[in-house]
């Protein structure tokens, strides 16, 4: 019987053959010198070693390579540069994807007059701003294409004496919502609010929708959609397109927890945690636990922001939130909590959020 240095020479060898045959094959038809009770404890040892040694999440004999990227810096511009212009759509092609946007709204009489290219102050993204002769405006890709907003002022409009109730802006949203969605997903309405405190006063209703994944909601995936009730006409549509990647859950509840404790005793040592609430979530990858780990820290006034730009990558995440026990300091009462976002299926730390997530989650939501 062989001892396990041997064992791991031997999976270090077989490792080596498997990279290098030309055909995966190759590597599964080639014999152990073990018997095959042994077998067993070869792949463990196997799957374990090597996991370690690259980095790698593995979930039986399935892989998967590391996502994360460090961040990279920018500072806030609205100017797009002549490489960047070069990445985007021409502004012939963004003039005629406008006026088609234009029929499929309704507004058959009007046409793009104006257009201009600029940055996205959000998402550092280029968009083609396309403007009318009119209060109709429509932004799209800058890179793509693709449709995001359109907007129709209400100068000129009857909404002294338009007036809907709660419960048929609801109805009125969830028509508007699926008349301009782009496909047939399946969409929720998460949040509805008027632009008085009193109802009755409301003469511009807002709703958005989250794109439904079974039980989750990808809140990277939404309609946006407002309008003047009584004559429901348009006032505002948006859609935000993070699509959501759908990777598979390999990391176990439990092992989030680890690695977001592991991290944090990391990054701060003053506080312990008292409490752990952890649950599965659609999120975006974000900067905010680099810059945590870091210490990159709010500019003060008159400094110029440095911001960091993660992959727009949207994952499926257990989202670990730490409460610590702060000691009575007052002043870190707003930092009494820090969520980690955990891939779900790479086991990594892709983005955080400095405060309690599933409170601020509830307070997003009023339907």
């Amino acid at each position: 019987m062989m001892s396990d240095k041997e064992y791991l020479n031997e999976v270090y060898e077989k490792y080596k053959e498997q990279k290098t045959s030309k055909k995966k094959e190759e590597f599964y038809n080639i014999k152990f010198k073990n018997t095959t009770q042994n077998i067993l404890k070869l792949v463990a040892t196997f799957v374990l070693t090597i996991g370690i040694s690259v980095g790698l999440v593995y979930a039986t004999t399935q892989s998967y390579k590391t996502i994360w990227k460090e961040p990279q810096k920018y500072t806030l511009s609205t100017e797009v540069t002549e490489e960047e212009r070069k990445e985007c759509i021409s502004q012939d092609e963004a003039i005629k994807i406008g006026n088609e946007i234009l029929q499929r709204f309704g507004y058959t009489d009007l046409k793009i007059k104006n257009s201009f290219i600029s940055k996205n102050f959000i998402d550092n993204k280029s968009e083609w701003l396309l403007y009318t002769d009119t209060p109709v405006s429509i932004n799209i890709d800058g890179n793509t294409g693709e449709f995001k907003e359109i907007y129709s002022s209400t100068t000129g409009k009857d909404i002294v004496n338009s007036r809907s109730t709660r419960k048929e802006a609801i109805e009125v949203a969830k028509e508007f919502c699926n008349k301009y969605k782009l496909d047939d997903s399946e969409y929720e309405l998460v949040k509805l609010n008027g632009n008085a405190e009193n109802e009755k006063d409301v003469y511009i209703w807002y709703a958005t929708f989250y794109k439904k994944y079974d039980n989750l909601l990808n809140p990277y995936e939404t309609i946006s959609v407002a309008w003047i009730p009584g004559i429901n006409e348009l006032y505002n549509f948006c859609i935000e397109n993070s699509k959501y990647e759908n990777n598979p859950e390999e990391i176990t509840k439990e092992q989030a927890i680890q690695i977001a404790e592991k991290k944090d005793k990391q990054i701060q040592t003053e506080y312990n945690i008292i409490n752990v609430q952890v649950e599965k979530r659609i999120e975006k990858m974000n900067s905010e636990v680099y810059k945590r780990e870091k210490g990159v820290e709010t500019p003060k006034e008159g400094e110029q922001y440095v911001y960091y730009e993660t992959d727009n990558r949207v994952r499926l995440v257990w989202v670990v939130c730490l409460e610590y026990d702060l000691n009575n300091n007052l002043e870190q009462q707003g930092r009494k909590y820090y969520s980690y976002y955990i891939d779900a299926t790479t086991g990594e730390i892709i983005g955080g959020y400095g405060y309690n997530y599933y409170e601020t989650e509830k307070l997003m939501k009023n339907i």
